[in-house]
């Protein structure tokens, strides 16, 4: 063998031992630097950082956790509840309500709120639920709107659309999955989502740009 392929292999594995010593430091400094995000006052961890993915749609600017009845603020917040919180109530603006294992009750407000329950909670005016048990998702019907608009609902459960307005409405499927009939004001009609997950437009044909859809999950 020459010297010169002598001294290339040399070199070779001299570069393989440095590589594997910067791989190690730089994953010890991107183990520092998380630390250090995690525990530095300066680097606090946000609402925003710390929200579940099923939430990623929300600008959330506050934290709350607790035991008992948690209750938010007109801010958007992560409300996070633990083992011992009964109800998770928002408090307005755009909220994350996380149930913990004792939560019962979910309940949005005004704004646009994601409530992620567990297999015994319910839901109250939260535009969008993921776990839990079915309850009632209520929609009002206005001149010329659905409310909320679009609805995100687990397969199996049921929305009720009631009339708001002095004007009659309906609520009828593009596909024929539903149909209401007409309603006159304070009346009401109900479907249960015993069908395939996907997105459910639908209109009142009476007033056809009066328009809304339903997502099953």
């Amino acid at each position: 063998m020459r010297l010169g392929t002598i001294r290339l292999l040399g070199l070779v594995a001299m570069l393989a031992v440095l590589g594997v010593a910067a791989l190690a430091t730089v994953r010890a400094t991107a183990n520092t630097v998380a630390s250090s995000h995690v525990s530095n006052n300066a680097q606090p961890v946000t609402a925003n950082q710390l929200k579940p993915s099923q939430c990623d749609s929300l600008n959330l600017t506050t934290m709350l956790s607790g035991s008992g009845n948690l209750t938010g603020t007109t801010a958007n917040e992560l409300l996070l509840g633990s083992s011992a919180t009964q109800q998770i109530l928002g408090g307005g603006g755009d909220d994350c309500l996380v149930g913990g294992a004792g939560a019962d009750l979910l309940q949005g407000d005004a704004g646009t709120d994601v409530c992620i329950g567990n297999s015994g909670s319910t839901f109250t005016t939260c535009e969008t639920t993921i776990g839990g048990a079915c309850s009632t998702t209520q929609v009002s019907i206005g001149n010329f709107y659905f409310n909320p608009n679009p609805v995100t609902i687990n397969a199996g459960c049921t929305i009720r659309w009631t009339n708001t307005s002095s004007t009659q409405h309906n609520s009828r499927s593009d596909t024929g999955v539903w149909s209401s009939p007409n309603l006159a004001r304070n009346a009401y009609y109900e479907y249960t989502f015993n069908v395939s997950p996907g997105t459910y437009t639908y209109k009142c044909t009476i007033h056809p740009t009066q328009t809304g859809s339903v997502i099953v999950q």
